[in-house]
């Protein structure tokens, strides 16, 4: 990094080869009290890089929060004190910074990806970015999918405990209830779709994928937060032929409707294709009379009525004939 300085006052001292950059010593000979030049600094609210040097964590925390919502990033060193002593010895950047950098470095490596990768999946710690990307994902191939590109982020030893199929799961509804009243939803899920997984995994998974930040916690909720074209296309590949049972257990679950929304909302057009010719095909749910006439079931048909009333009819009409 560009040494910058030096100043017979107490000032934040300008780059003479960049306006933009200045720089403070917090420990260094002429420290002091600049308050009122960091005031200035927030008003003038311009472009600039602010570089504190010897600066803790707690200190640079505090420089943030006092620029949060200005043009002015801040980057902060903390000194190594010894060469036996490395534990103090970072770089601290702002979230602002931290994202950029990130941006930059994922949408080089993943060309096809592209824009696709969230900053969110990476901790906003910049050596965490940097071993990601050289211990566990290689150049861009031109054929990297986001499965495997989520699956790389989860690991192998937490794709072995089913990490992978819960996240994509929960990407099926978007949001499940997972205590308090709500919890009757993931105990649903779990019948449904994880019977061989414990509830001990199932919480393990939680917190694994929260902390991957491919979930996020909302009081009583899990949400998926992004991916779910992606991670429905693929459970639609591999389970679409199971979709009249799928439908048959959540009646009644309050759970129905989530899930149709999303499969309906997420499909590409020729997936969407598939699943109407399996909904109005002659083994159709909607011949069953079970789930047909419960309170869900005539709901979900009404709702199809809107969309697609003449296969509807077609079935009503087949329906009443074969009675």
């Amino acid at each position: 990094m560009n040494e910058v300085f030096k100043s017979n006052s107490v000032d934040l001292v300008y780059d003479n080869k960049n306006e933009s950059l200045l720089y403070y010593d917090i420990e260094g000979p002429l420290k002091g009290d600049i308050g009122k030049q960091l005031v200035d600094l927030r008003m003038a609210n311009q472009e600039k890089f602010l570089i504190l040097d010897n600066c803790s964590k707690t200190e640079h925390d505090k420089y943030v929060q006092l620029f949060k919502n200005t043009k002015v990033r801040i980057i902060s060193i903390a000194t190594v004190k010894s060469n036996l002593d490395t534990d103090h010895a970072n770089v601290f950047l702002d979230e602002e910074i931290t994202k950029e950098i990130h941006e930059s470095v994922l949408t080089k490596k993943f060309d096809s990806v592209g824009k696709k990768v969230p900053i969110e999946l990476v901790s906003l710690s910049l050596s965490e970015t940097i071993t990601f990307l050289e211990n566990n994902v290689e150049e861009e191939t031109g054929d990297r999918t986001i499965i495997e590109l989520l699956e790389t982020i989860i690991g192998e030893d937490n794709l072995k405990n089913g990490a992978f199929e819960f996240l994509q799961i929960i990407s099926l509804f978007g949001a499940i209830g997972v205590s308090d009243r709500y919890v009757t939803e993931i105990n649903s899920i779990k019948s449904f779709f994880l019977n061989d997984m414990g509830d001990d995994n199932i919480n393990n998974n939680i917190q694994i994928l929260i902390a991957k930040k491919l979930l996020s916690k909302k009081v009583d909720y899990i949400l998926i937060t992004g991916f779910e074209e992606e991670l429905i296309a693929d459970w639609w590949v591999k389970k679409k032929a199971s979709l009249n049972e799928i439908l048959k257990k959540l009646e009644g679950t309050g759970l129905l409707f989530k899930f149709i929304n999303r499969i309906m909302t997420n499909l590409n057009e020729e997936f969407q294709k598939e699943l109407n010719s399996l909904l109005f095909s002659d083994n159709s749910i909607l011949y069953d009379n079970d789930f047909s006439e419960s309170l869900e079931g005539a709901e979900f048909i009404n709702k199809l009525t809107i969309e697609f009333p003449l296969e509807v009819l077609d079935i009503m009409d087949k329906k009443i004939n074969n009675e």
